[in-house]
């Protein structure tokens, strides 16, 4: 995986399509998910977007999330399709 790559594209890249309605405006919030383990802090940007508590629970925007560590990621059910289905 290229240095920098948003989990977003890594997502997608392992197959998994994390649903994005804004095209990445940071608007939809629809590609909000939980790092479970490894290091992804969210941007400045999104520090606007999410609650104190979403932030203490690990959330971030995968739209604008750069990848540079292994991650386990929790993608909620409604915000996600397997092989773009």
């Amino acid at each position: 995986m290229p240095a920098n790559t948003h989990l977003f594209r890594a997502a997608f890249l392992a197959g998994v399509t994390i649903v994005n309605v804004c095209g990445g405006a940071r608007v939809c919030m629809q590609c909000r998910v939980q790092i479970l383990k490894g290091n992804a802090p969210p941007d400045d940007d999104a520090l606007a977007f999410l609650s104190q508590q979403e932030l203490q629970d690990g959330y971030v925007l995968a739209c604008h999330t750069p990848v540079n560590d292994d991650l386990e990621v929790f993608v909620p059910e409604l915000r996600f399709s397997e092989n773009g289905r």
